[in-house]
């Protein structure tokens, strides 16, 4: 073990890893400081979020890659998803949207399919900076547990990025579970986690845990926050988390990317 995972583990068993991961933020402020006020100059009439709100979500504080890249990913989310069903007319939610860097590219990505978008985060300033900037999206506050503020059976699609990622294996079937319920049958949902690509830097006892329980949560912060960081091996999720679901696809992560998983609601 490194000097630098020496130093987390200790912050993190002290309950100080939190206000570690701040002075990141000041670090990365500063160093992105520059390009992100060029990126706003060139590009006035994109709405960028403050900056505390896109680190917290992105845990990255670059504004050409919040739009950019956000762009990208809702490109190959849509892309993935209508491989399994038609997108007219669907309701599409993105759980856990943070500030929409994936889910404000969709009204324009399927523009005259007549779908229907919405979002909803844990993160109330998150989610008011959002109603005020995105009108043709509507957008909700759920807490850290459930529910979300849906009836059953509402959505046709429903997708998380990063989601379970920052969650107790308690919440994370809880969350499941809640999903579900507010997806139609027939249903999509999309999800991403921490897989094997995603391991590498896994202490020795970590790996051992991840290799026998499928499940290894980095904890001793506040839950949901990006320093509480959970790893789901792909056994674990096909033969314990999903395994009474129709599982669609299975996207294995590379060179550090995290898997995504495609199942339908029965």
């Amino acid at each position: 073990m490194g000097v630098k995972q020496k130093l987390v583990v200790l912050l993190r068993k002290l309950h100080l890893l939190e206000y570690a991961d701040y002075g990141k933020y000041i670090f990365s402020a500063a160093r992105h400081y520059a390009s992100n006020c060029d990126f706003g100059k060139s590009y006035p009439d994109i709405a960028l979020p403050p900056s505390f709100i896109l680190y917290e979500s992105f845990g990255k504080l670059s504004y050409h890659s919040y739009y950019v890249n956000g762009r990208e990913s809702a490109s190959h989310i849509v892309r993935l998803i209508e491989k399994h069903r038609d997108l007219t007319a669907a309701k599409i939610c993105e759980w856990g949207c943070g500030p929409a860097r994936i889910l404000r590219h969709f009204p324009e990505i399927l523009e005259g399919k007549g779908a229907e978008f919405y979002g909803s985060d844990y993160n109330t300033l998150t989610i008011d900076w959002c109603r005020a900037t995105f009108p043709d999206i509507t957008f909700s506050n759920n807490r850290l547990t459930p529910p979300l503020p849906y009836e059953s059976d509402f959505f046709d699609v429903l997708y998380c990025i990063s989601v379970f990622t920052h969650l107790s294996m308690e919440n994370q079937t809880l969350w499941l579970e809640e999903c579900l319920r507010v997806l139609k049958p027939g249903g999509l949902f999309l999800l991403s986690v921490h897989g094997d690509a995603c391991i590498s830097g896994l202490f020795i006892g970590e790996k051992t845990l991840y290799e026998s329980e499928g499940c290894v949560v980095r904890d001793c912060v506040t839950e949901g926050k990006r320093t509480y960081t959970a790893y789901n091996s792909p056994e674990f999720m096909r033969e314990q988390f999903l395994k009474n679901l129709d599982i669609v696809e299975f996207i294995e992560g590379q060179n550090g990317a995290q898997d995504i998983w495609i199942v339908r609601k029965s």
